[in-house]
């Protein structure tokens, strides 16, 4: 849980302490290039030249390592063509031997080199791999767990940025507890009620749904234990006692072994489209009823009944309704 360069320090102090004599390094991979990840006991102004050495098959060892996807040796800088760009670089250091090894993902990809320097030309031992494959595995852990926590950073503060400047309401609630793990501010200005509310006591949601869609909300979550994705409409009661139409879609998140985990899902005010339906549907019961009466009037031929029958029909224009009435 250490952020990753102290991680890679103590990787690189623990190898030196288990092999007198030498100097380790850790490069890390940025697109073509190797940056400095740690190198704790080489002097600083070599770590400064080698950083953003570029990924090349003869750029070093490190650079070559990591071009081959393999480790390489080099016993003596002296005479080896790997290093014939870098001897005076290694000369003014007093670094005369270089072992460097890459550190590969899961995927394959590199991530990283570890390189042990030594100050005098250096054949490895036999128990010199064993504790490069330990540096190396757990570099490997340290850099990809980096990497997925810096990702999820990045994905959560992205999802922040969409459902906090959105109309919608994002939620994300355990299914077990039922508690909110996160709730997005729409929330206040949809239900005119704090969110602090729901992250105390979770199920104070449900008061404030209509008494008479409590039940399709209940029947709601069952579906959710079962893994099914809900959409409900309901309405909500306002602390002024406004009533809104509320339309929620929730999708459950499982667990590796199948069970629900978590529910996570949208909630958004309908109540200017449930209005406009409503009236839609009255606008069409009176075209129909005026429809019918117009085929019944263009029947009538006598001009007295026409005008008895006109009388007999009142329009209720601003309710859309239509009465007959007595005639006298």
């Amino acid at each position: 849980g250490v952020p990753l360069a102290q991680a890679l320090e103590a990787i690189v102090r623990l190898i030196e302490s288990r092999s007198p004599g030498s100097l380790c390094s850790i490069l890390l991979r940025e697109g073509q290039q190797l940056r400095h990840g740690a190198a704790p006991s080489l002097p600083d102004g070599y770590n400064q030249q080698v950083d953003g050495l570029e990924i090349s098959e003869g750029r070093g060892a490190c650079g070559t390592s990591a071009f081959l996807k393999k480790q390489v040796v080099v016993v003596d800088v002296i005479g080896d063509p790997l290093m014939r760009d870098y001897l005076d670089l290694l000369h003014e250091f007093g670094l005369r031997a270089c072992w460097s090894t890459p550190v590969l993902a899961s995927s394959g990809d590199v991530l990283a080199t570890f390189a042990i320097y030594h100050r005098q030309p250096y054949q490895p031992q036999p128990g010199d791999q064993d504790l490069v494959d330990n540096a190396v595995r757990l570099a490997r852990i340290a850099i990809e767990r980096s990497r997925a926590e810096d990702a999820l950073l990045g994905s959560e503060a992205r999802f922040r940025e969409l459902a906090e400047n959105v109309e919608d309401v994002f939620y994300n609630r355990d299914f077990a507890s039922g508690r909110f793990l996160y709730i997005s501010p729409a929330y206040e200005t949809m239900w005119h009620r704090r969110r602090e509310e729901l992250y105390s006591a979770p199920d104070s949601y449900r008061d404030t749904i209509h008494p008479e869609d409590r039940a399709t909300e209940a029947e709601a979550k069952q579906e959710q234990a079962a893994g099914a994705v809900t959409d409900l409409e309901y309405r909500i009661v306002r602390p002024d006692g406004e009533v809104r139409w509320i339309r929620d879609r929730s999708y459950p998140v499982f667990k590796a072994a199948g069970s629900v985990e978590r529910i996570v899902g949208t909630a958004r005010d309908i109540t200017g489209r449930k209005h406009a339906d409503r009236e839609l549907a009255r606008t069409n019961r009176a075209l129909q009823m005026l429809s019918r009466c117009n085929e019944a009037l263009t029947r009538i031929d006598d001009e007295t009944e026409l005008l008895s029958q006109v009388c007999r029909l009142a329009v209720d224009v601003g309710g859309y309704r239509m009465a007959w009435v007595g005639y006298a």
